[in-house]
């Protein structure tokens, strides 16, 4: 089995964020959290940054999305090549019925 590395984005300075991209370019993933401030009350990224970062690296993004109704954001199409969507949203929206 191989070990596949997924280093989060969250953890980079963001004043370096293009060099800092560059530096983990050999990752099988981008891990991206990504919190509206709604969910959870930080925020990280929104559509314009995730079209940004796109534009400086090939790697597929792992996402951990922290939204509320995931299926009306612009993220949710931009991350959409492996989704992460926890528990917490899937149970949130289930405790409706």
């Amino acid at each position: 089995m191989k070990t596949e590395f997924a280093p989060s984005l969250l953890a980079s300075d963001f004043s370096q964020l293009k060099d800092q991209i560059q530096l983990i370019k050999e990752a099988d993933y981008l891990h991206l959290d990504v919190m509206d401030g709604v969910f959870v009350p930080n925020i990280t990224f929104g559509p314009g940054l995730i079209k940004a970062i796109k534009k400086h690296t090939a790697l597929p993004f792992d996402t951990h999305l922290m939204i509320t109704k995931p299926e009306l954001k612009p993220v949710f199409l931009l991350t959409r090549q492996l989704l992460l969507k926890l528990w917490n949203i899937f149970y949130q929206n289930w405790i409706r019925y």
